[in-house]
């Protein structure tokens, strides 16, 4: 008997038949954990789970997908409702709308494309909507209005919280040194819509803050390069003290000081919380040399793992990416202690790029040309052709020297010697033609091979020119110059 308390226990048999239930437990219990399918690795590039999707195809990962949209409706201006066909219209890109009593003009491609005296720089930074925007006026024979001012306003989509930091990205457009020198572009903000327009019944309000109710959010000044004309893109930052839901942007309040008006476009305003830009892809470089790169801000806080296609790119860990792999969405998971969030995508297209090998012949003293290159040596060479659109095409060319011979002299006096011109050698084969000239420019004959005749008369002694158009095996033309002595 064994003992297994004071009050209970069990003989041997007994033992031996329960230690087979226990051991089936634990076999069962160990098949089941194999048995379960494995969960999905969300940066591997591998399916684990056999589902046949991977990395962030897969819901098994799950990931804060971050989506910058501005507070600014219609940020491009490309929303209309009609299509402008002179000055102002700035009601035709609802919802922005004339903040007070001078109003900016609506430029798109689809009718009036601004003064014709300013003219804006293209192609437009998003699409084929722009406004532009004065600050002071010089009106012909009238004295300068130093007060004119305009700006452009609208409604936000959601409020701007006081206490809050916000960025505001924008493209700013310049005509010309003399139109458009370097400006302060200022933001605006109220806290009720109602606010518009500001100025009612004053000729020249100036700027918004000079009325109720209006505060200076920012600005910055802004200039063009060395050229003066052209698109800036630019952002600033700001922290409202009052709850904001409307916006007007333009000029600074310092009065116009000049002598001919002054005249800005404006793009592309994109405007939210500044810690959602960090997550914004940003591509640099050229694809079309294999050097376009994407990034987001680098933070030592956070983990970076790039994805293209939701699947991740392994090893690629970096704030940076050189895009090597093709076209396709790309995205980059950022994750830190609060969690994970992904980026936007990143929609890459692989350009085209056209690589063309040329085997192609000249005559020694001849020059190879094809658009801005030229050459009079043979050998290899690699150049490109530009393109209008997309990318460059690549050359890579073979040069070599034409195989084929003329005399400089031949004597037709019927020996059997010498006694014609013509082409001898590999080009001998090819189609060819002969002019020969004399020393007055008239044609004494066209043709393969020259017996010293033209027109059935004996042509002089003396020194004749002559052009020779060969077309080669590779397909190329060659036209060929020298000169030829006759003697008989």
């Amino acid at each position: 008997m064994i003992y297994l308390d004071k009050c209970k226990c069990l003989n041997i048999p007994e033992i031996f038949k329960v230690i087979p239930l226990i051991l089936g437990g634990i076999v069962l219990f160990v098949v089941l954990i194999a048995s379960k399918p494995p969960s999905e690795v969300c940066n591997n590039a591998i399916d684990d789970d056999g589902d046949g999707l991977i990395d962030y195809q897969d819901d098994d990962c799950i990931c804060e997908f971050i989506e910058l949209r501005s507070l600014i409706p219609n940020p491009s201006f490309e929303d209309r409702s009609c299509c402008p066909d002179q000055h102002y219209r700035l009601d035709c890109a609802g919802p922005w709308i004339q903040a007070y009593g001078t109003t900016p003009d609506y430029i798109h491609n689809c009718g009036w494309l601004g003064p014709d005296e300013i003219p804006p720089p293209t192609p437009f930074p998003d699409g084929d909507g722009i406004i532009g925007f004065l600050n002071g006026r010089v009106p012909d024979n009238l004295p300068v209005e130093y007060n004119w001012k305009e700006y452009a306003g609208v409604c936000l989509l959601g409020t701007m919280e006081a206490g809050k930091s916000y960025r505001i990205e924008y493209s700013l457009g310049f005509s010309s040194i003399l139109r458009s020198p370097p400006l302060e572009l200022t933001l605006y903000g109220t806290e009720d819509c109602d606010n518009f327009p500001f100025g009612v019944g004053t000729l020249l309000p100036g700027c918004p803050t000079n009325f109720p109710n209006w505060v200076r959010l920012e600005g910055k000044l802004m200039e063009a390069d060395e050229t003066g004309r052209g698109w800036v893109n630019d952002f600033f930052e700001f922290t409202p003290d009052i709850n904001v839901n409307a916006i007007a942007i333009g000029p600074p309040c310092e009065l116009f000081e000049g002598n001919i008006g002054e005249y800005y476009f404006l793009d592309n305003l994109i405007m939210e919380e500044t810690f959602l830009f960090q997550f914004q892809i940003n591509a640099s470089g050229d694809a079309c040399d294999e050097s376009l790169t994407l990034s987001v801000e680098s933070f030592a806080t956070l983990e970076y793992q790039w994805f293209k296609d939701s699947i991740a790119l392994v090893g690629e860990t970096s704030p940076e990416l050189l895009v090597a792999y093709g076209t396709g969405n790309y995205q980059v998971r950022m994750i830190q202690e609060d969690g994970c969030r992904m980026s936007p995508p990143y929609f890459f297209e692989e350009p085209e790029i056209s690589m063309t090998r040329v085997n192609a012949t000249i005559c020694e003293g001849d020059t190879y040309e094809d658009g801005d290159f030229s050459t009079s040596e043979i050998g290899n060479y690699r150049y490109t052709i530009p393109a209008s659109s997309g990318c460059d095409s690549i050359i890579n060319l073979r040069l070599s020297y034409c195989k084929f011979y003329l005399p400089n002299v031949f004597s037709p006096n019927g020996d059997g010697v010498n006694d014609i011109f013509k082409v001898d050698g590999e080009a001998a084969q090819s189609d060819h033609s002969i002019l020969i000239f004399d020393r007055w420019g008239n044609q004494v004959f066209e043709g393969k091979e020259w017996d010293g005749y033209s027109n059935g008369e004996i042509s002089p002694d003396g020194v004749y020119v002559y052009f020779v158009k060969l077309h080669t095996s590779t397909g190329d033309q060659i036209l060929h110059q020298g000169s030829i002595t006759l003697l008989r």
